[in-house]
């Protein structure tokens, strides 16, 4: 468990830092909305061109850093964890057509703050 900070702007930061750069050729994410849910998560609402899932959500709850002290660390392993197939993930169908991986209870999904009305 982290005892420090959780740095969850660093943690996002990196996210969308990383993303560009580890793309491959033929491959895109695009990334529609990402914010600072909690003050321990981060959210990404984003479309993998090679997977045909549609639009995604991934909430990620910042529990330890991928290396110590390092949110930027934290920020680049969320960075490839969407870079991979979804797999045997369990999905809950949102609000705005998001359909969400990365979150436990399905009465508690993220909404994009600039999507709420």
């Amino acid at each position: 468990m982290i005892e420090e900070p959780a740095q969850p702007e660093q943690v996002l930061d990196a996210l969308l830092a990383t993303l560009p750069q580890i793309s491959s050729p033929g491959e895109e994410i695009v990334v529609h909305d990402a914010w600072v849910d909690t003050p321990r998560s981060v959210c990404v609402v984003y479309e993998h061109s090679l997977f045909g899932d549609g639009v995604m959500g991934l909430r990620r709850v910042i529990t330890v850093h991928a290396r110590s002290n390092d949110p930027q660390s934290t920020g680049e392993d969320f960075a490839w964890s969407l870079t991979e197939p979804l797999g045997t993930s369990r999905l809950h169908r949102g609000p705005f057509g998001v359909t969400w991986w990365g979150v436990v209870d399905e009465d508690d999904l993220p909404v994009p703050p600039t999507w709420r009305p």
